[in-house]
């Protein structure tokens, strides 16, 4: 439909004869035929809609990876650090012998 490289592949169940139509000529025919075109626009439409469900879907699992991660800091940063700063007391301890 426009001049990009296709965004999709095919793949055939049975042995398929394809006929390569050119852009201005697809552009006749679906000039021609409002049949064709509004079959187009239904799957671009339903590959929208799933393409924004997916973002969606996404979104909501970083906000939710970020959520568990900050609580696994807040839950872990504590004792990390107190069992950090006990480790270090004991190294100025044993240095001081």
């Amino acid at each position: 439909m426009d001049s990009e490289a296709r965004s999709a592949s095919a793949t055939t169940v049975t042995d398929c004869i394809l006929l390569k139509i050119e852009q201005e000529h697809f552009y006749d025919v679906i000039a021609t035929n409002t049949d064709i075109l509004k079959g187009i626009m239904r799957t671009l439409c339903k590959r929208l809609r799933e393409q924004d469900r997916i973002t969606i879907e996404m979104k909501n699992c970083f906000r939710s990876i970020r959520r568990m991660s900050s609580t696994l800091h807040n839950v872990f940063a504590w004792p990390f650090t107190l069992h950090f700063r006990r480790l270090c007391m004991i190294m100025m301890r044993i240095e001081k012998f």
